[in-house]
């Protein structure tokens, strides 16, 4: 909300009102816009409230209630943005102050169908934001409208129902979800935004960044290593929800590496039950699966049609669950990444007797790795053997106790990937 003039007073810092000009305030950006993008070098996501009632805009365009219906207004404004970097619009207060008259269903059809076309048009992408049920459906007509809002301001514990059970509605209308921002510190938080699948936006005060908590999420080159689909509450969690039960809110997501599925399932306690417990089977594994818990560094092997039970390590926890294919070994991927088997790290996956693995590294503009090695980890029950058929493998650690080997992978030279064998 904080670089357009707002309310009667046109000041950037009122709180109350709305857009006076969407422009850039000239007391915080006295360049302009364009000059101050092109300083930062990087691409812009630019907020938006509605239109304040002191807005010169209301006597140049149409206007219906608080947002504009004219198509003149948007394309105006998505060619301001095009010309100062901007790659996303984020539409706020949808469900409130943004909201276009009702008692006719011409006016909300040309408030979001005009703004997705001029954006859409100058290659910018929508986000919204406080969206309403009807926000969500509506935006399933526009090829351009990639993130969705699911939880309140500032991403936080009391946050996680919200985002849960509204990333469903989001995903399941083709749009990724969207936390708010937190402070890269806050591992669970980091950890949940990374498994919506959507983007990740952390707030911390410049210099204060938690790289090394960060780089849990993301690749040194900023691509966020995620699952193929939000994570989404169980089915057991709707059913115990619906009666009350008070056991632990557990959701889910995936990688599915050709039918090679592996499942993230975090869990957390909104009561005195701290015992998380799922089927394999019921994220769709079958066969043996090893299910690790990632913050007591162990697992087991179990049959996916067993129920796996464990208590929450203060009031959360966080599977990995993996098949155990016809080479005996359960590969859980990047040791050092919260989807550690995403496509952004782990690009092939196979196991006919033998696992084969392609991993990719982040890369300059020459394609190079700008990445050191990787460490792979997985359960064997003896200890496996790893050859490197492009890049190079270092000295196989094996645990006889836990069964857990780790390995480190290194790119090949003046390249970005690996391809290893592990038997």
């Amino acid at each position: 909300s904080w670089w357009y003039p707002k309310g009667p007073t046109a000041d950037w810092s009122d709180k109350a009102h709305g857009i006076y000009t969407y422009t850039a305030d000239k007391t915080v950006f006295p360049q302009g816009l364009p000059a101050f993008q092109k300083a930062l070098n990087l691409p812009l996501v630019t907020h938006a409230r509605w239109i304040d009632a002191s807005s010169p805009y209301r006597a140049t365009y149409h206007m219906s209630n608080n947002v504009s219906v004219d198509p003149a207004y948007w394309n105006g404004t998505a060619d301001y943005l095009k010309q100062g970097g901007v790659i996303t619009y984020e539409q706020d207060w949808l469900d409130v102050n943004a909201l276009p008259r009702t008692d006719n269903l011409a006016d909300q059809d040309a408030f979001m169908d005009h703004m997705a076309q001029s954006m859409g048009s100058r290659g910018l992408s929508l986000q919204y934001c406080m969206p309403l049920p009807r926000h969500h459906l509506q935006g399933s007509k526009y090829d351009n409208l990639v993130t969705v809002r699911v939880s309140p301001d500032r991403f936080q514990r009391n946050r996680w129902h919200d985002m849960l059970y509204a990333s469903r509605l989001a995903g399941a209308l083709g749009t990724w979800p969207w936390v708010d921002v937190f402070l890269s510190g806050e591992e669970d938080n980091l950890l949940l935004a990374t498994l919506s699948a959507g983007m990740i936006g952390v707030g911390d005060a410049l210099g204060q960044i938690n790289k090394a908590g960060l780089l849990r999420a993301i690749r040194p080159d900023g691509i966020i290593v995620k699952p193929d689909a939000p994570i989404i509450p169980l089915d057991a969690t709707y059913l115990h929800g619906a009666l009350a039960a008070g056991a632990p809110v557990m959701g889910a997501t995936y990688t599915d590496h050709a039918g090679m599925v592996a499942s993230y399932v975090f869990a957390y306690n909104v009561g005195a039950n701290l015992t998380a417990s799922f089927t394999p089977a019921a994220l769709g594994h079958g066969g043996q699966v090893y299910v690790y818990d990632t913050y007591r560094g162990s697992g087991q092997v179990i049959s996916a049609s067993s129920a796996y039970s464990q208590e929450l390590s203060n009031g959360r926890a966080y599977f990995v669950v993996v098949p155990i294919g016809p080479s005996g070994i359960a590969f859980l991927g990047d040791q050092n990444k919260f989807v550690s088997l995403g496509k952004q790290r782990i690009a092939d996956l196979s196991d006919q007797g033998t696992i084969a693995a392609t991993i990719v590294y982040a890369s300059d503009a020459r394609g190079v790795s700008i990445e050191g090695p990787v460490t792979l980890h997985g359960y064997a029950p003896s200890r496996p053997t790893v050859t490197a058929t492009t890049g190079s493998a270092g000295k196989v650690m094996y645990d006889d106790t836990t069964q857990l080997f780790s390995v480190t992978v290194s790119p090949a030279a003046s390249a970005a990937s690996a391809t290893i064998s592990i038997r």
